[in-house]
């Protein structure tokens, strides 16, 4: 009798392992079941990695509750089992709709699961993500592209593709210096020295492209801060040092230009235009600068820089112990630079008393003769020709001629 109730026994055992065994078919997991999946199909965190300012939690997954939800239970190669070849395909599909529902860090933590060896399935994955990443980007979809980049930088740190795929981020934000610093770094994730060098062509090529356009763009003062920014990073960078030179020098800065000159004389592919633009900065550290004048009249116009980027026509004024602005050209002045107030004032002009305010800009310049925080008063002033007056609160601090024949303004530093 035991004998047979063993055997009922026996047989019902292998019945159970058998029904356990046998594969059921998963429905699909589509994007609107991800949250769900996210919330259930995952235990406790086995790692914690930090990529610049995301903070990516890698996570085991719990089989039973996988199951429950519809994923494959995945035997991992770390566990002593290879996955099965339709399981690791299965699994390729799980991730690419984790991709197309933008739960990129599940998509993530799910790459773990692939085996290493198998580089034709990874580098499917990376070039699918990537594409994604560079849609979102495409897109101005920035924020989801971001995370799209650093969930996969999670898995693999140093892939230099998704390492630039954050440079041309930054970019796309207008974010040039980031970019600049993120490029740098990309030599420091290979040791591959071709890849090195490619990477930090790469850089040169950034830095190349943003001292030209704001060369273009004679924006002096911005060159000036963009590449003392670069010669922070890499102080053997003779492209920054150059566009820092003459930046300063057209700024009028010749003592600090002069400085960095000097540094590049030994440069063979700097050397003769070094030395040119140093001849130039001594021949206008000995001779007083000639400003040509427009003349109107009796009166002579003058073009100035403010803040070095917004360029005024003013009427030379020997009687006016302040410079003038129009309010309409200050009311354009404020919307694309800043100034200071500084305090309301009454003007005793030539029509009576006038109501007026005073205003601090950061920099005044005629031809490179610089003055730093020149004050304006702003009245509702229409001149004829020109955007206001330049008064003695300017030309006195320098020695000063206006050459009336040859329609001229001779400025000199004093002693």
């Amino acid at each position: 009798m035991w004998r047979i109730l063993f055997l009922i026994i026996l047989v019902a055992s292998l019945s159970l392992n058998v029904y356990l065994l046998v594969p059921v078919k998963q429905p699909s997991i589509v994007k609107a079941a991800f949250s769900d999946l996210v919330r259930t199909a995952f235990s406790a965190p086995k790692t914690s990695r930090v990529t610049e300012s995301t903070e990516v939690i890698n996570v085991n997954v719990d089989k039973t509750q996988a199951l429950a939800n519809g994923l494959p239970i995945l035997l991992s190669t770390h566990d002593g089992v290879k996955p099965h070849r339709q399981q690791v395909k299965n699994l390729e599909e799980i991730i690419q709709q984790a991709i197309d529902a933008q739960e990129y860090f599940l998509a993530s933590n799910l790459l773990y699961e692939i085996p290493l060896e198998d580089q034709l399935r990874l580098s499917t994955l990376k070039s699918y993500w990537l594409s994604n990443a560079m849609q979102l980007l495409k897109n101005k979809h920035y924020l989801l592209a971001e995370n799209a980049i650093n969930a996969f930088l999670a898995y693999a740190p140093d892939d230099l593709d998704f390492l630039r795929a954050v440079v041309k981020l930054r970019l796309a934000q207008q974010q040039i210096l980031l970019a600049v610093k993120k490029a740098l770094s990309l030599e420091y994730h290979t040791f591959d020295l071709e890849l090195q060098q490619q990477s930090l062509n790469y850089a040169q090529a950034l830095v190349r492209d943003e001292i030209k356009r704001l060369f273009e763009l004679a924006l002096w003062l911005e060159l000036a801060q963009f590449t003392e920014e670069v010669l922070a990073m890499v102080s053997n960078s003779a492209q920054a040092q150059w566009a820092l030179a003459q930046a300063q020098f057209q700024l009028g800065d010749y003592s600090f230009a002069r400085q960095n000159l000097t540094a590049l004389i030994e440069q063979p592919n700097y050397q003769v235009k070094a030395q040119r633009l140093l001849n130039t900065i001594e021949l206008a550290l000995q001779r007083p600068e000639m400003v040509p004048l427009i003349r109107n009249g009796d009166h002579f116009i003058v073009e100035g820089l403010i803040n070095n980027n917004f360029s005024v026509d003013l009427l030379i004024d020997t009687g006016a112990s302040i410079s003038l602005l129009s309010q309409g050209v200050f009311d354009e002045l404020v919307s694309q630079s800043k100034v200071k107030y500084i305090k309301d004032i009454v003007l005793t002009t030539a029509g009576g008393e006038v109501d007026s305010r005073i205003y601090q800009v950061e920099e005044f310049a005629l031809q490179g003769y610089q003055v730093n925080n020149l004050l304006f008063a702003v009245i509702p002033y229409k001149g004829q020709k020109n955007d206001g007056l330049l008064g003695m609160n300017y030309l006195r601090l320098f020695d000063f001629h206006i050459d009336q024949n040859n329609n001229l303004l001779r400025l000199e530093n004093k002693p």
